[in-house]
């Protein structure tokens, strides 16, 4: 349930944010390799999926931090955290790479980079390039 809310709270305010301006300045027509799916994605799409995964990652460490979970929620909610770093890991990687961002997107993914613990997460990643 908590996934599910954190999930649904971080597309909401990815699109608040985003009312004005676009994350992402590449081409919609340019595809690229996404973490949770099998077929191309235009790299704005890969970006909220980056964006989401931090978030569901966040929630779901606090979560963990709490106490509150028996045994059987402690592990489920280990799998998802690891889901969800190797989700921000792969799409990270591939943001950074084809990324043309916007300031936003630059200044959110930096965010999404620090709530991570990028030293952690993303060891080759300090800060991201535009």
């Amino acid at each position: 349930m908590a996934q599910i809310l954190a999930h649904g709270n971080a597309h909401n305010l990815l699109f608040s944010f985003c009312t004005d301006e676009l994350v992402t300045l590449n081409d919609d027509s340019e595809p690229y390799p996404s973490p949770q799916r099998e077929d191309l994605r235009p790299l704005e799409g890969i970006y909220h999926t980056n964006y989401i995964s931090a978030r569901m990652y966040r929630s779901i460490h606090t979560l963990l931090k709490s106490g509150i979970l028996n045994e059987t929620g402690e592990e489920k909610a280990q799998e998802l955290l690891a889901n969800n770093a190797a989700f921000f890991r792969s799409g990270w990687k591939t943001v950074n790479t084809n990324g043309r961002l916007s300031p936003l997107g630059r200044d959110l993914l930096e965010n999404a980079l620090a709530a991570m613990d990028a030293v952690a997460v993303c060891q080759d990643a300090s800060t991201v390039s535009g």
